[in-house]
């Protein structure tokens, strides 16, 4: 969802944020870097972005909605190495990207999602087996539908530890962003997803309340949200049952006007982020 936040917005970032900027729990990141900068035309609204478990240093995106169903991979200079079209699916309005391992084997987990206007009644997920680099397109290994007791629109998909389940945390501009969670072993039936909690960001400023954007560490030791003006981790090494209660630790993010995606690198080191503008802005922050 593309929104134009003004400059003073980004003045404002400590005041409006719920959490301080400088909190720090065991785990300490370092400032935001540029990593590079996507200039290739096919990528015009990175809404998701999501490492590659098989190659380590390549990444993936995919576009806000008008697009095509498809993603894109690109490497540590930015560059775009490949194109792949998931077979059958469609694009209404594909919002976030997930990597994450099962059963000894890589997929990719892609969140239609979106929706702006509250009219989409069944949304879904679309899983595919990691491709490898020579793959223009991939077949869908599950999809899932469901719904929400209530209609919500969203930007941040998590695969839960396993693989087996996921969850996804609206976005909200006043509130608490309630977290529902699913399954993913559900294909081929409308399910209804449960509420499991609630996140609150705080903050007077919408921005930094509106999460666009969330991902499971490869370990599955940790959780991050970001939002318009900031990021924040989980420690979830304890289980996931409840993580919504625990207070995360804040993390400082590049000033990018229109930030939505972030994912764990494959080691788990650092957090990827992307930009929603062309060229695209890739950060990277990196553990100390």
């Amino acid at each position: 969802m593309r929104v134009r936040p003004i400059f003073a917005t980004w003045i404002l970032l400590v005041a409006g944020c719920g959490y301080s900027i400088d909190e720090r729990l065991s785990r300490t990141y370092a400032r935001p870097e540029t990593l590079c900068l996507i200039k290739d035309s096919c990528v015009k609204e990175s809404s998701g972005v999501a490492a590659s478990l098989r190659h380590p240093g390549t990444y993936f995106t995919h576009n806000d909605s008008g697009d095509y169903p498809r993603f894109y991979r690109f490497n540590e200079a930015g560059k775009v190495i490949q194109e792949v079209r998931v077979k059958g699916a469609t694009a209404q309005d594909w919002e976030d990207i997930a990597s994450f391992g099962r059963d000894g084997e890589k997929f990719l987990a892609i969140g239609d999602i979106g929706n702006n206007g509250r009219k989409r009644r069944s949304l879904a997920l679309y899983v595919v087996k990691e491709p490898d680099l020579q793959a223009t397109e991939v077949d869908i290994f599950e999809k899932i539908e469901f719904v929400y007791p209530d209609a919500y629109n969203a930007e941040a998909l998590l695969i839960m530890p396993g693989g087996r389940e996921f969850q996804i945390c609206v976005k909200m501009q006043k509130g608490p962003s309630k977290v529902f969670a699913g399954s993913l072993e559900k294909a081929g039936v409308i399910q209804t997803l449960k509420a499991v909690g609630e996140v609150d960001l705080g903050g007077f400023i919408k921005e930094s309340r509106m999460v666009t954007g969330g991902s499971v560490s490869p370990d599955g030791k940790f959780l991050a949200l970001r939002t318009y003006m900031s990021a924040y981790e989980w420690d979830i090494s304890d289980g996931t049952s409840g993580w919504t209660k625990k207070e995360p630790m804040a993390i400082r993010t590049n000033l990018d006007l229109q930030g939505e995606g972030i994912a764990y690198s494959a080691d788990g080191n650092s957090l990827i982020t992307t930009a929603e503008n062309q060229p695209c802005l890739v950060s990277v922050i990196r553990r100390k």
